[in-house]
Formats: C-alpha cells, sequence, structure tokens
C-alpha cells in the first residue's frame, strides 16, 4: 500500500531529536508525484523554513517540470544541491545521498537507479545542524513546501549507500541492505500513527494522508506472503500491529 497526501495539509510528523542525522545520510522512497509548478516535500528535518538549522530537507523544485532538490544549512548558512528532473504521474524510486555532514560535498542523486551528481549555485560551507527538528514527510513546517501525489517506502540511513546498493534497495526493500536504518515509514495508510520499522520507535503522527495503491513495481509480490518473501514481525515495533512481509535480503531476479 502507499498513502496520498493532497498537496493542501497532509503531514507525517515524527518527533526525533538526535545527532544521527548531522553526518552521511542516504534517503530514498516511492513517490508518485501528480502536479508541478510547486514544492514538492518528501522529507525533510528542518527548523521552519529550512534556511537555517537544517540537517535535510529533500524536495523538488517549483518549475513546472520539477527536478529533484536537497537544502542543508548550518546555523547560519543555508546550500541547495539540484538534481535530475522528476518525472510526473508515474511511480519513481526517488534517492539522495551524501557522504558526511558538510554542505559543500555533493549528493548524489538517484531516479529508478539512475545516478546523477548534484550541482549548486551557493557557496556557503559548514556541517549542518538542527538536531532537535522533528522529521516531517509530505509538508514542510512553513506550508510552501507539501507533496501532491502519493508516497511508499520511506527509509533513511546514517551512511551513504552505493550505487548498488540502491538498486537492491529498489528492487528487495530496505531491509535488504546492511547498515544503520535511522528511519523507516513503510506508508501503509492502514494504521495510525505510522510505524517506524528503524527500530528507533520513531512512529509519525498522521494527519490525512490516506490510504492509495501502491506502486505497480512492487505489487502482489512485495506485500503478500510468497516463497522469496520473509516476514518481518512488527510486535516489537508496537503492539497491534498486524504483521507485513518484505522480500528477503537478496537480489530479486
Amino acid at each position: 500500500m502507499a498513502r496520498n497526501f493532497d498537496g493542501v495539509n497532509d503531514v507525517i510528523i515524527s518527533t526525533r531529536g538526535d545527532t544521527g542525522f548531522l553526518g552521511a545520510l542516504s534517503i530514498v522512497c516511492w513517490a508518485n508525484i501528480e502536479t508541478g509548478s510547486n514544492y514538492r516535500h518528501f522529507c525533510g528535518k528542518h527548523a521552519g523554513a529550512g534556511g537555517t538549522n537544517n540537517p535535510f530537507d529533500f524536495r523538488t523544485d517549483n518549475q513546472t517540470t520539477p527536478v529533484m532538490t536537497i537544502a542543508e544549512s548550518t546555523a547560519s548558512a543555508n546550500r541547495i544541491w539540484v538534481g535530475p528532473v522528476v518525472t510526473l504521474n508515474s511511480w519513481v524510486h526517488y534517492g539522495v545521498t551524501r557522504a558526511d555532514g558538510l554542505i559543500e560535498t555533493a549528493p548524489l542523486f538517484y531516479a529508478d537507479g539512475v545516478q546523477t551528481t548534484g550541482t549548486t549555485g551557493d557557496s556557503a560551507t559548514g556541517n549542518v545542524t538542527g538536531s532537535d527538528a522533528n522529521i516531517r514527510v509530505g509538508l514542510r513546517t512553513d506550508s510552501v513546501v507539501l507533496m501532491d501525489g502519493s508516497m511508499a517506502e520511506l527509509a533513511i540511513w546514517s551512511r551513504a549507500l552505493s550505487a548498488t546498493e540502491i538498486e537492491i534497495v529498489r528492487r528487495s526493500g530496505p531491509f535488504a541492505v546492511a547498515g544503520t536504518l535511522l528511519y523507516y515509514l513503510p506508508l501503509f495508510g492502514t494504521v495510525s500513527p505510522e510505524p517506524d520499522w528503524s527500530g528507533n520507535n520513531s512512529h509519525g503522527t498522521v494527519t490525512e494522508a490516506a490510504q492509495a495503491d501502491h506502486p505497480p513495481g512492487i505489487s502482489a509480490v512485495w506485500f503478500a506472503p510468497h516463497p522469496r518473501l520473509v516476514q518481518v514481525t512488527v510486535a516489537t515495533v508496537k503492539t497491534g500491529y498486524q504483521p507485513w512481509y518484505h522480500r528477503a535480503p537478496v537480489l530479486a531476479q
């Protein structure tokens, strides 16, 4: 399944005040963005509009045909990195990785596994700050950056995944690669709060964000029992959640 964000006020918010998001990072999700001409929000950990104390603000720009961007900030400076063009009205697996927490280090963007090095016209330097900010999915605090479309399988790691690992995640899910998962919302759209399967218990408070159809590429064999799947027991995440299924940690054939 997935969650639909209406481009008005739909949002998921997780309280998470630690320093794990201030260094190397990888963010991935499936998304079907319906319209451009506005900033579309994947997820962010940012104060206000994100100009300062902003570990990451993963989104698009506001062109008719938007491009992927990530904004990162120190306590006094902001830097925006630009990636590839977004495909509207189609499910795409989006991702961004960074090797460290320095805003002058170019990130790598991914769209369905295709890698693009970020570009920027900014010159600010320094390490990102803002560990106390909440994680927000689908809507920035200023309501200027907001998702209009559906998302599924949002995950964040505390290291830069390789291109091969990004492809494994695209085909087999976040549990298919090693490394520290900081945050993982399956975005089923069937429970509230939205469970965080990273083990960090950063379950998300949901405002609307109704259930939507999941990406075609991870349809019947992703969310139902299957010979190539293993059951993920989520009782340790939150009592009462029903069991779901994910591919075993091997590259799908």
